[in-house]
């Protein structure tokens, strides 16, 4: 494909599984583990390697160094993409994650999908995961393993899609840092719906110039994803109480483009009305059944 780059394989790869835990924690795993790790002195050390078109200032370290993220080099690397290294500390105790339990908070991406969504949110680009090394702490303990991932990525033109081109006005040192805070606050039993509309972003982001229709849905599931705890009004949809016909008439869309726009949505409405004067029809029949037998 012309112009184009594409790199093989599908969606962001699935380093750890972030299963239910035990208990009533519902909070994300990123929390949960810097949790676990004032606990425990045993851990290891993941180091991934993220590319997005975006350069972003500032170096992250969260929680006196648990997560770690930054810049890896003054210019863009493999395929136009700035490269970050993004530092997460485990503890080796896994701390009672419960493969089989019915409900509970579960991410599938596990802590590093969770903090990726959570950057492709608040910095409003994408990025993707190029490769991972897993650190033993000590190197008596065991050799480093490394492993890359393959990824779909299609170039895109800046003029097109300027928003995931351009320079962030945050950084990462003190602006997403104030946004993790910010998260750690949330209510527990929004977890679930928060992440998932970040994760729901995060996918639509990745998919423009790739499938048109996938950035639509992705972007309207991070919606639903988060209307299910929020009950909108009128100044939240300003378009809510226009009649169709008015924006039809106000949009940029070709004469005929209008027209089948109308024809559809006369169409819809006829149907809605036939619908309601059939359930009316139900309605009255019955009544006039039940006066019948009560005389």
């Amino acid at each position: 494909m012309e112009g184009q780059e594409r790199l093989e394989n599908t969606d962001q790869a699935k380093p750890e599984l972030l299963s239910v835990p035990k208990g009533s924690d519902n909070r994300m795993g990123w929390v949960r583990n810097l949790k676990a790790l004032d606990r425990e002195s045993e851990h290891f050390v993941v180091e991934y390697e993220l590319g997005s078109e975006c350069r972003i200032p500032g170096l992250l370290d969260y929680s006196d160094g648990k997560i770690i993220c930054a810049l890896m080099s003054t210019e863009e690397g493999r395929g136009g993409l700035w490269p970050y290294n993004l530092v997460l500390h485990v503890p080796r105790d896994r701390h009672g994650h419960n493969l089989k339990a019915g409900k509970g908070y579960y991410f599938k991406d596990g802590r590093l999908g969770e903090l990726v969504a959570l950057m492709s949110l608040f910095f409003r680009c994408r990025f993707y995961l190029i490769s991972s090394r897993h650190l033993p702490g000590d190197p008596r303990m065991g050799m480093t393993l490394k492993r890359e991932y393959p990824f779909v990525r299609v170039k895109c033109n800046p003029a097109i899609h300027p928003p995931l081109f351009e320079k962030p006005d945050k950084n990462l040192a003190v602006d997403f840092k104030g946004f993790l805070d910010t998260v750690r606050t949330l209510d527990p039993r929004l977890h679930q719906e928060f992440i998932l509309a970040c994760h729901h972003y995060a996918r639509a982001v990745r998919e423009v110039g790739v499938d048109s229709e996938m950035v639509f849905i992705r972007l309207v599931s991070a919606i639903e994803a988060l209307c299910r705890h929020v009950t909108l009004d009128r100044k939240d949809d300003a378009l809510e109480e226009q009649k169709i016909a008015t924006l039809i008439a106000s949009s940029d869309l070709s004469p005929g483009q209008k027209k089948n726009l109308r024809l559809l949505s006369m169409s819809e409405n006829q149907e809605r009305n036939s619908s309601a004067l059939s359930s009316n029809i139900r309605a009255d029949t019955s009544r006039v059944g039940t006066l019948k037998l009560d005389a």
